[in-house]
């Protein structure tokens, strides 16, 4: 489920959305990505034209961080108790046989050693969803 801007853009919806963004144009249907670069999603041909017009967030409990030297380990990281996160999102429209799929990816920004979601606050989802 992601939560974007109704087309009042008053309002938020909740809709179901695939996990790996599946632009119309795709053809290669194994090249869903699941997650887009911070840094690079603005300039890809892949999420560019999502960055700019179907922003959307990710609501979560929480993600997994995988830590470790010799063997890495999944530690999971939540806000606490009844929280919610919000991570920053894109989508896309997939038309199937006369039925329109909407597709997600992620945005990520780099951490210390590895991804992780772009975390968004209560101002920062405003900003977001534009």
């Amino acid at each position: 489920m992601i939560m974007r801007a109704a087309e009042n853009k008053d309002d938020i919806e909740l809709v179901r959305a695939r996990w790996g963004l599946t632009p119309a144009w795709l053809t290669d249907l194994s090249k869903t990505p699941a997650h887009a670069r911070a840094e690079t999603v603005a300039e890809q041909p892949m999420f560019r034209d999502a960055f700019a017009h179907r922003r959307c967030l990710l609501p979560a409990n929480g993600f997994y961080e995988w830590r470790g030297n010799l063997r890495k380990r999944p530690f999971w990281l939540t806000p606490g108790e009844g929280a919610a996160l919000f991570f920053a999102a894109i989508w896309e429209a997939y038309p199937v046989q006369g039925h329109t799929y909407l597709s997600v990816a992620v945005v990520t920004q780099a951490a210390a050693t590895q991804r992780r979601p772009l975390i968004l606050d209560a101002q920062g989802q405003k900003d977001w969803l534009g």
